[in-house]
């Protein structure tokens, strides 16, 4: 079988993200033979901030086009060209027929590239299947009780009309949650018998606690040379240090807990606004992106995984590496944090704080880590995804053939 993932967006030093994780486990597979397309754009191309924040790591927002052979699978970067900020990919109808795939599988269930899609299935006889990861804490007008005449319009425009055009031609949208697959219902135009909810995922192989003799030591080593004291309780975020991730919330509980004399700290990977002020804050400290692959020492090496606000694939990454997590209580996605974590009143510092102390037992963090990891290996590795996808799409041909 021939698969296709079609991305607006691709950058491989985010590996962790399904657009890299789920084609890489596919094409491990036996039978299968997997290319992504995608323009010549790093992810987050589109962020005002992206000088500031991303291009340090991951270098400009436009980057070349080519074909190279990448994680088991074949990657074609080709031209973009956008219409009132939405992309295009130049040359992809061209691509898809030289490709000849049995299924194409796009990142999101509308907009421009997920209309091309569509429209070259008319000719091109694949399988397409769509994808919803917006959540709602990302999607404000999922939380009003009462959507404005003017804002209903403007979501049937851009959203729910061109979705609903697009699913004529899909046979499933995948939705990662529950309330993204909500989102997708109410707002994207996919119809609720094409919506499937398929929950992202986590390499467990890279990520898993320390174990190893060589891992211990080296969790000991990257705490002395970070300056953590030698019980400290280590608290990890990854991502933006930006307002709407709000890590500052964390960095503000820790020193509270350490004017208290309990022995929290905090270690922060990423970069954004609220930079300076975490550093500011005791017992913080605060180190550029990494890579991907550079990552799991740092969740061996700490004690708690926390996530302010929104929703991260970060948080299984902890959890597969037995960290206990904690994340807001307006997380839609309980699934993740269910007998392996613990939730704090949104932005609430006190009560951060608060929940923060109920980890102090390290028996408590071991059961909840423990827990977290088995989770991870048998329902959100990639590996295991990859398999229930596979068995999707091969069902699918199998129907579209009788």
């Amino acid at each position: 079988m021939k698969i296709v993932f079609v991305a607006t967006a691709f950058t491989p030093e985010m590996s962790g993200y399904a657009g890299m994780a789920l084609p890489k486990a596919i094409a491990t597979l036996p039978g299968v033979k997997v290319h992504v397309i995608a323009p010549n754009l790093n992810v987050y191309h589109d962020n005002p901030e992206y000088p500031a924040i991303y291009e340090p790591f991951l270098g400009p927002a436009e980057t070349l086009c080519g074909t190279q052979q990448i994680n088991g699978f074949t990657l074609h970067r080709l031209q973009h060209w956008k219409y009132k900020g939405q992309v295009f990919i130049r040359g992809l109808g061209k691509k898809l027929r030289a490709l000849e795939p049995d299924v194409v599988h796009a990142w999101i269930p509308n907009g421009p590239v997920s209309l091309q899609l569509a429209f070259f299935k008319m000719f091109i006889p694949y399988i397409y299947f769509t994808g919803q990861h917006t959540t709602k804490s990302v999607f404000p007008l999922a939380n009003q009780p009462k959507i404005g005449l003017l804002d209903w319009l403007k979501v049937f425009t851009t959203r729910m009309a061109p979705g609903r055009i697009i699913s004529w031609a899909t046979y499933g949208c995948y939705a990662a949650t529950s309330d993204c697959g909500d989102i997708a219902v109410r707002f994207m135009g996919v119809p609720a018998q094409k919506c499937l909810i398929r929950n992202l995922g986590v390499d467990v192989e890279l990520f898993h606690p320390a174990s190893a003799s060589d891992e211990l030591s080296q969790r000991e080593k990257m705490r002395q040379e970070l300056g953590f004291d030698v019980d400290a309780i280590v608290c990890l975020y990854t991502g933006r240090l930006a307002d709407d991730k709000s890590p500052l919330c964390l960095a503000q509980a820790i020193e509270k807990l350490r004017a208290e004399g309990a022995p929290f700290m905090g270690l922060f990977i990423g970069d954004g606004p609220q930079k300076s002020a975490i550093e500011a804050c005791a017992g913080c400290v605060v180190l550029p992106f990494r890579d991907y692959s550079e990552l799991p020492p740092f969740y061996r090496m700490v004690d708690v995984g926390v996530w302010p606000t929104q929703e991260s694939t970060s948080m299984l990454d902890a959890a597969a590496s037995a960290l206990p997590i904690i994340v807001s209580d307006r997380l839609q996605a309980k699934e993740r944090v269910d007998g392996n974590g613990l939730m704090y009143k949104q932005n609430d510092s006190e009560d951060l704080t608060r929940v923060l102390k109920l980890l102090i037992s390290e028996d408590i963090r071991r059961n909840l880590g423990a827990t977290g990891r088995e989770k991870m290996i048998q329902t959100f590795s990639w590996k295991a995804i990859a398999k229930r996808t596979l068995a999707d799409f091969e069902r699918a041909k199998t129907n579209a053939c009788l």
